[in-house]
């Protein structure tokens, strides 16, 4: 159970767009959703969200 000085980060990603019903938002939805029913509401609506669509490591560039 998380508590007030805890934070609850989702990492959504999507390494390559194909229309199909797999998308960031729906990942972010159903994640939103396991942490209402595990963590309580306030915990969703504070939960840090990251999201990558489109880029995988055949497009990362690296930093030297």
């Amino acid at each position: 159970m998380a508590t007030q000085n805890q934070t609850i980060a989702l990492y959504s990603r999507k390494s390559r767009f194909t229309g199909k019903g797999e998308s960031i938002g729906n990942q972010v939805e159903l994640c939103k959703e396991y942490v209402r029913l595990h963590f309580g509401e306030q915990a969703a609506e504070q939960l840090v969200i990251y999201e990558d669509e489109g880029f995988s490591g055949g497009n990362f560039v690296g930093v030297r």
